[in-house]
């Protein structure tokens, strides 16, 4: 799937996730760009990408998920498939200092 991805390119945070500014603040582009596409994100959800690359911000690799899931089974750095949500999730996706 990592061959599909679009790759942010612009400025990444220290710990490697797609940033921007908007609206004053600098957020995670993945909140942003699920926000624009499917409306809030409820309490207590990350954005992650499925394909496991953390710059990765094709609308198409994003999901919805519960943080805390770094304890979850892994295959070969990714979440395996069947470990209770998508598989190749990362972990960071809230706004950046909310």
């Amino acid at each position: 799937m990592s061959d599909d991805c679009k790759t942010w390119t612009k400025g990444p945070t220290g710990a490697g996730y797609p940033a921007m500014k908007h609206k004053g603040r600098t957020v995670y582009v993945k909140r942003v760009l699920w926000e624009a596409l499917h409306g809030p994100i409820p309490a207590g959800m990350t954005v992650r990408s499925r394909c496991g690359n953390r710059l990765c911000v094709l609308p198409q690799h994003l999901y919805l998920d519960r943080p805390g899931r770094l304890n979850a089974p892994m295959a070969n750095g990714r979440f395996a498939p069947g470990g209770g949500g998508a598989p190749g999730a990362d972990d960071g996706s809230d706004a950046v200092g909310s």
